[in-house]
């Protein structure tokens, strides 16, 4: 599981966002550029998806300390995801670009702990929502 060196720093991180909702729209504006083969995946408003991101992110990092409640969750949205056409490779197109968009937000707050730490958990999710996509298949 999560050290508790990794849940400080991803949560000192989360709180040092000024805006999660203005952060997922951005997050997907940078996704879209990295991988524009995902872009079919969504509808043509982003902000509706951007709020649901911001929602689970908010939810998630607050979690951290009892992340094994998350898991049904996560599994779910793996299952829901594969049904999207999402692909085991996506998921580390999304944790980079998520990382690279936190890391572009918080500049110089976001150091090497924080970045780690981000790694750590974005790895714990796609694994847990690969295993939901793995079982609904």
């Amino acid at each position: 599981m999560l050290s508790r060196e990794q849940i400080d720093s991803a949560t000192t991180a989360v709180a040092s966002i000024p805006n999660m909702d203005d952060l997922a729209e951005t997050f997907y504006t940078n996704l879209f550029e990295t991988a524009p083969e995902v872009r079919p995946m969504f509808g043509d408003d982003i902000k509706d998806q951007a709020k649901k991101l911001s929602a689970t992110l908010s939810l998630a990092f607050k979690n951290l300390e009892k992340i094994e409640t998350l898991v049904p969750t996560l599994k779910e949205m793996g299952a829901k995801h594969a049904t999207y056409g999402v692909k085991p490779e996506h998921y580390g197109i999304v944790a980079s670009t998520l990382i690279a968009t936190v890391e572009t937000t918080l500049g110089p707050k976001f150091g090497s702990d924080a970045k780690d730490s981000f790694e750590a958990i974005l790895t714990l999710v796609a694994q847990v929502m690969l295993e939901g996509a793995a079982d609904a298949s």
